[in-house]
């Protein structure tokens, strides 16, 4: 194969791959999206007969987080390069596809947008009189968020395919700003409470029914932080310390 073609084929398979989702179904899920993807790489290796022959061994059910799913079309194209057997190009997908869900749906659902969600409303209540201010800092974290999303598409499918294989660093890098944002979250959205506390402190005219929003404040603070009381106690912890010095700075 030439190496100039390969790797325009091997690039339109990555754009394809911002597809995945295109044609959802309750049968087969994102199987569309990703035959969609890697059907350029079968067009240029196979003949139309084998094609049909081995799409009819992947016409399953397929569904995964589609932030990573790059990487599984990573190592399908991969293995078709190295010409193996399609059986067990189904295994390898079907093998990856409930892992690497978890680990996108923990890290960029659960992690990473709750992240940008406690940044921003910490913004809000600082720059809320300021709108052009507002729009720059909210338009960052959306732009942060794409930056983090678009790099596992494509330098996930360049490194995945380079190596041939997923390595333990690949789950580390994910479980290791897991960590570090949902640290981060807890401050920011400490610092949100504090000053709304600061806030409602100063509603002279509402009397006592400021304190009914303070405790509907944290009822949904505890929400936020309820999928972290069983894994991550220290940080429940340490933000239930930063909670009470804050919230006695807002009272005060």
């Amino acid at each position: 194969m030439a190496k100039l073609e390969l790797y325009k084929i091997l690039k339109k398979v990555i754009f394809r791959s911002l597809g995945v989702q295109n044609l959802w179904n309750y049968r087969y899920m994102q199987l569309y999206g990703y035959i969609y993807a890697i059907l350029p790489l079968y067009r240029y290796i196979y003949t139309k007969e084998e094609i049909i022959k081995r799409l009819n061994i992947q016409w399953e059910y397929f569904n995964t987080h589609p932030y990573v799913s790059s990487y599984i079309l990573a190592m399908h194209s991969k293995m078709l390069i190295l010409n193996e057997d399609e059986n067990e190009i189904q295994r390898m997908r079907n093998n990856l596809m409930s892992p690497l869900a978890s680990i996108g749906d923990s890290f960029f659902w659960g992690t990473l947008r709750s992240f940008l969600i406690s940044i921003s409303i910490f913004f809000m209540l600082i720059f809320f009189s300021q709108p052009a201010l507002l729009l720059i800092f909210l338009g960052t974290g959306l732009l942060f968020f794409n930056i983090i999303h678009f790099y596992h598409i494509f330098k996930g499918f360049q490194r995945t395919f380079r190596y041939g294989r997923l390595n333990l660093k690949f789950t580390r890098k994910f479980f290791f700003f897991e960590k570090l944002i949902t640290f981060a979250s807890s401050v920011f959205f400490t610092f949100s409470s504090a000053f709304l506390l600061k806030i409602f402190n100063s509603l002279h005219y509402m009397g006592h029914y400021k304190y009914l929003l303070i405790f509907i404040l944290f009822i949904f603070i505890n929400i936020f932080f309820k999928k972290y009381i069983k894994k991550k106690g220290i940080i429940i912890l340490f933000n239930t310390i930063l909670a009470i010095i804050f919230t006695l700075w807002g009272i005060i």
